[in-house]
């Protein structure tokens, strides 16, 4: 059987065995895109092997399009279905892509000064006290913006 027809089945038996959402299946369906684009010469389950993952990850790579966590995204989708040909049994020796590893990056904070500012500051109307009121919260509670802005959200 040909692996465009397994992943079917497997979008299948995802959809009505599985209940997963639209969105899930939406992501299987371009992490298998993304996999046929790269490697369209593999088409039978007996075209995997070990070095399948490496080939599939320098191809993303060598596109120039693709980055590191789109990349390690794909691989999650794609080794989904891997797991499932392996215990299909359409696939010998259980076969997993290893991710990437990902750069932190730490986002930029304020320093005392700026801080100092935004207390010191002395609002002059009535949507500057609330916007205010809100950095104030933020800064002396250690709140996210995102995590605020939700609270507000719940309140209204």
């Amino acid at each position: 059987m040909l692996l465009n027809e397994l992943f079917e089945q497997f979008i299948r038996e995802r959809t009505y065995l599985d209940n997963v959402t639209p969105r899930t299946i939406r992501f299987f369906r371009q992490s298998w895109s993304a996999f046929q684009r790269t490697l369209p010469d593999v088409i039978e389950p007996e075209g995997i092997t070990a070095d399948t993952g490496l080939r599939f990850i320098t191809g993303l790579r060598e596109s120039g399009t693709v980055g590191t966590v789109t990349t390690n995204t794909y691989i999650r989708g794609v080794n989904v279905f891997l797991s499932w040909l392996h215990r299909k049994g359409a696939l010998s020796t259980r076969i997993a892509i290893k991710q990437l590893r990902v750069a932190r990056v730490i986002p930029p904070v304020l320093d005392d000064k700026a801080v100092a500012r935004l207390i010191g500051y002395k609002p002059k109307c009535l949507s500057q006290r609330r916007v205010h009121a809100i950095v104030m919260t933020i800064i002396d509670a250690g709140f996210r913006v995102n995590e605020v802005n939700h609270a507000a959200a719940r309140l209204c």
